[in-house]
């Protein structure tokens, strides 16, 4: 008897499935650690983002005293004036609104000392509040 060798190409189901069981343990494994690599630079945008507007913030305030106005106590959601909010918007290049906590982008500070003592920004999902000289950021 002759045995014929059939030119076998391709692969078996075993390969197949091993090599899908071997793709999806990887995957189980490295899903969560992107998803936590995404949370914190989306964290670190939005604290970025809030420190930019605390600075833009303190340079108008430092204006605003420079022209003998007192704006201690005064909360960000009386909003001053349009021009003072216009001179942020201009600066930080943000659409940040102040009387809409529905917006996309919203921003509340307190005035003491002609310093901010608290600032609280919130854009879209990420909220970053600064206050005793520290950034806490949450997902909303």
């Amino acid at each position: 008897m002759k045995k014929t060798l059939k030119n076998n190409k391709g692969f078996t189901l075993i390969e197949i499935v091993v090599t899908i069981i071997i793709i999806a343990i990887l995957a189980a494994i490295l899903v969560p650690s992107m998803i936590a690599w995404i949370d914190r630079a989306n964290e670190r945008t939005v604290t970025s983002a809030a420190d930019t507007l605390r600075n833009t913030v303190s340079a108008e305030i430092l204006e605003l005293y420079k022209d003998g106005e007192s704006v201690d106590g005064t909360q960000a959601n009386a909003c001053y004036d349009s021009e003072f909010w216009e001179s942020i918007r201009a600066k930080s290049n943000a659409d940040v609104q102040c009387t809409d906590p529905t917006a996309d982008q919203y921003l509340t500070f307190t005035v003491s000392g002609g310093g901010i003592t608290t600032l609280s920004y919130t854009d879209g999902d990420w909220t970053a509040v600064y206050e005793n000289d520290t950034w806490t950021c949450t997902k909303n």
